[in-house]
Order: C-alpha cells, then structure tokens, then sequence
C-alpha cells in the first residue's frame, strides 16, 4: 500500500478524463494525438472511446487503492 498516491493520481485523471468527455470539453480534443482520432473516427466516438478509456483508468486505480489487484 505503500504506492498509494499513484493510485489516487490514476483515480483522478480518470475521472477527470470521464468528466472531460461527457461535458465535450474542448480542452480534452485538442491534444495531438486525440487530434489524430478525432479526425479517425469523429468527435461522438472519440468522445466514447475517451471515456471508456477514463473508465478503465479510474476502475484500476480504485481496484488497486482496495488491494484487490496489485500494480
């Protein structure tokens, strides 16, 4: 548990990356690679993608915050 903190950064990029994305901040699309996607696949399915991906983030740092994986 010593890594603690990591695993609350994780929790709040992730969550700021779920608020981002539902909200259709145009500071999260604005990056280059979210550029690139945007221009891929659109603005409604980057937006998707972005917040599974903010999901995924959050989930594994609150699984790992509980011990219940290890990373």
């Amino acid at each position: 548990m010593g890594n603690a903190g990591y695993h609350i950064i994780m929790m709040i990029a992730g969550l700021f990356l779920m608020i981002a994305s539902a909200a259709d901040w145009n500071i999260l699309l604005k990056f280059i690679q979210a550029k690139s996607d945007l221009k891929l696949t659109g603005r409604y399915i980057a937006r998707i993608a972005y917040f599974i991906l903010g999901f995924l983030i959050f989930g594994f740092g609150f699984l790992s915050i509980t011990g219940l994986i290890a990373l």
